[in-house]
């Protein structure tokens, strides 16, 4: 079992409020699960991490989604894609 440590990385020119609580994982197969652990604010060309203590197991595969808002938008960041899976427990997920 692994636990998933999960980056985002903001690539735009402005500040990005990551809401973790709102962001899930979801294993192949399975429903999406909250990863929890409150609010970042990510400054540009900056990251936050959270780590999450959910061991979904070593090599499973997981569709991300990260919740973020830009100047008071909602908006959703899939990782590897809305379809996609992904055996990676520590992702990079850029926001553009």
């Amino acid at each position: 079992m692994s636990q998933l440590s999960i980056k985002v990385v903001n690539k735009l020119n402005e500040p990005i409020e990551v809401a973790w609580d709102a962001s899930s994982v979801k294993v192949k197969g399975g429903t999406y699960k909250s990863i929890g652990g409150g609010t970042n604010t990510c400054a540009p060309n900056a990251s936050v991490e959270m780590v999450d203590k959910a061991l979904l197991g070593t090599g499973a595969k997981r569709r991300y989604r990260i919740h973020y808002s830009l100047n008071d938008n909602d908006a959703i960041q899939y990782y590897p894609s809305p379809s996609g899976y992904t055996e990676d427990p520590t992702p990079v997920i850029t926001i553009r």
